[in-house]
């Protein structure tokens, strides 16, 4: 869920960028279907920026694809009681929880939503009109709506003014707007924490009613008096649910307010091009190596949950090692002598920088970070049960453990003298090289 959550905080800046655009320049313009095309081109354009960085190595920084050089990479020896110094959960783990619990709760809502539309399809009465399925339910307190090719009102809506309310309902349908909501309700889940994209599916929803107020008045049937009144009579009562359109969704002043809109002139919509530079700057912003190297942390995030597991796991590896039944004898952590690198620490340090290889994977991602790689050194002076402390990702975690199972052979530390099996903790930080930009 780390990953997820690193990519809906990197398309929140170019959703934001680009809706200020829109709300601006085009927001205001009776120009509905090109308005409408602009705001799904900004989702998309905000969905695919970062697939699309990861995808094409040409448009990484150049710094990203430098050559790690060997000052970048340390290695240093620590207790390991230096691995767990707190047992506080860490605010990016709150983060991602909460991220959870959201994203959770308004998939939930989706689910129940559509639900409650299937149900109260199924209790409605069945009427073939102009190719498309009327429902007629005995829910007065139920604002006429259309879903998928479904128009759906009580049955005295349908007696009154029935024809109005099929022309209306019949527009969206046509245009297919309901698969616009689908994709604005999958972004919210996506983003919910982002303002904008519950700005983006309320304007979404707007143009949806103008569009299909233009439709009912461009066919002759009725006259924009009429169908102001209408609108004013039957736009009172419950929406049914976000995913669908209601008949009373905007506001009447708004519809009203855009029917007696002056034409906007068809040159307008070059105000769309003020979208090109914000999707530049966007795309500058979430490939900056700081936000990146941000983002990576936030996509090695692990909720609470996973933490616990993995802690777990970890303290009944320990006890297995530290237990007297331990074929291969007790793990010891604080020797009286401690294993030594052929050649010291110096030599220790020199043998993993020069063996290292940063990931590809790594490289395009801008990942970095330090692994803490825990493993035991026996009897004998071998590495044995080398495991992951600490992780950044599984690419990074599989290059540092390479590295120490490549290790050669240790002097075993010693208990009286005599070799024992020690445990032992390697810190490998991976850092890219910023200043090297050739």
């Amino acid at each position: 869920m780390g990953t997820i959550f690193a990519y809906s905080i990197g398309i929140s800046l170019p959703l934001i960028l680009m809706w200020a655009i829109y709300k601006t320049l085009l927001a205001h313009t009776t120009l509905h279907h090109f308005n409408r095309m602009m705001l799904l081109s900004i989702y998309a354009t905000a969905l695919l920026i970062i697939p699309l960085l990861q995808s094409i190595p040409s448009l990484a920084l150049s710094d990203t694809n430098s050559i790690i050089s060997v000052s970048d990479i340390t290695a240093t020896i620590a207790h390991e009681q230096e691995i767990d110094k707190s047992t506080e959960i860490p605010v990016l783990t709150i983060l991602l929880d909460m991220y959870i619990i959201g994203a959770i709760a308004l998939l939930l809502k989706l689910i129940i939503a559509l639900l409650r539309t299937s149900f109260l399809l199924k209790k409605s009465r069945h009427i073939k009109v102009n190719g498309y399925n009327l429902a007629l339910h005995q829910h007065k307190g139920i604002v006429p709506f259309s879903w998928c090719r479904w128009i759906v009102m009580n049955q005295k809506d349908y007696d009154e003014q029935g024809d109005l309310i099929i022309a209306h309902e019949s527009a969206h349908l046509r245009k297919r707007h309901w698969i616009d909501l689908i994709i604005a309700e999958l972004v919210i889940i996506l983003n919910w924490f982002n303002p904008v994209a519950w700005l983006m599916r309320s304007a979404l929803q707007d143009i949806h009613e103008y569009e299909a107020d233009e439709s009912v008045l461009k066919s002759g049937n009725v006259n924009i008096e009429t169908y102001q009144l209408f609108l004013i009579k039957k736009t009172v009562g419950t929406r049914f649910a976000a995913i669908a359109n209601s008949l009373n969704h905007s506001s009447l002043k708004k519809r009203i307010t855009m029917m007696l809109s002056k034409k906007s002139q068809s040159k307008a919509r070059m105000r769309a091009l003020a979208l090109v530079p914000a999707t530049a700057l966007a795309l500058v912003f979430v490939n900056n190596s700081a936000i990146a190297s941000t983002l990576s942390s936030v996509a090695s995030t692990e909720a609470v949950a996973n933490m616990s597991d993995k802690d777990s796991e970890k303290s009944s590896v320990n006890a297995a090692q530290q237990s007297p039944d331990n074929e291969k004898g007790d793990v010891i952590k604080a020797p009286d002598e401690m294993p030594q690198f052929p050649g010291g620490m110096k030599a220790l340090m020199e043998y993993i920088s020069q063996n290292i290889r940063y990931p590809e994977e790594a490289i395009k991602a801008n990942k970095e970070g330090t692994v803490i790689v825990q493993f035991v050194i026996t009897k004998t002076g071998e590495i044995k049960e080398t495991k992951v402390a600490r992780s950044q990702g599984e690419s990074l975690d599989a290059e540092a453990v390479r590295v120490v199972n490549s290790l050669p052979n240790f002097i075993p530390g010693k208990v009286d003298g005599k070799p024992v099996n020690v445990m032992y903790t390697i810190p490998i930080k991976f850092k890219m090289n910023t200043n090297n930009n050739k």
